[in-house]
């Protein structure tokens, strides 16, 4: 090598070092901008299952206990897509819609609908828990038994991503009126 200057081919070579080193940066770019959109959506998959959990806990807790009989009474009914009950406002619900990997939980109670997004899962939906044995049931009331509902879960897959539990007796500071289906304070006319 002279001291004159570079060769062609010596600023060939620089300008394909140059290069690679740039493409592995941009390859690192975009893996950590992947990564970072993944971890941001297992977080809102995180706060919608939180929001929903708020919302729907307060009316099942105040609708419940959950029972079906063999003469078919019950105060719930569900199957792996949607469930209805009674409760304050009525008949409140919850439901799934939308294609895999973009489907919506659909919550209708006194306060009106609410839709939850659930982006990227895999398919959602409903599976009902048994008080008396912790049997999983794709339906409710079994048709099988009399029994009571102790949770419910919204599955991905087969794998529960949220636990609703449900009461399994009444409160103490009130009674059942199963005409009304509402719970009346204990001591009121």
């Amino acid at each position: 090598m002279n001291n004159q200057g570079y060769t062609l081919v010596e600023m060939l070579v620089a300008l394909v070092m140059v290069g690679l080193a740039a493409g592995g940066l941009s390859l690192a770019a975009r893996h950590v901008a992947e990564t970072e959109r993944r971890v941001r959506g297992q977080h809102d998959v995180g706060l919608q299952l939180d929001r929903l959990r708020n919302v729907v806990s307060p009316t099942l807790a105040n609708s419940g206990p959950f029972s079906g009989d063999h003469a078919g009474a019950t105060n719930l009914e569900g199957d792996p897509s949607q469930l209805r009950f009674r409760c304050e406002g009525g008949t409140c619900g919850l439901g799934l819609s939308g294609p895999v990997r973009r489907q919506s939980v659909s919550v209708t109670d006194a306060n009106g609908r609410r839709d939850f997004p659930f982006t990227g899962l895999g398919p959602l939906s409903w599976r009902y828990l048994s008080a008396r044995d912790g049997r999983q049931a794709p339906v409710w009331p079994p048709r099988d038994r009399d029994d009571r509902l102790a949770a419910i879960e919204l599955v991905n897959g087969q794998w529960p991503i949220l636990v609703l539990r449900t009461p399994v007796q009444q409160p103490g500071a009130c009674v059942f009126d199963a005409a009304s289906h509402d719970c009346i304070a204990v001591g009121a006319p």
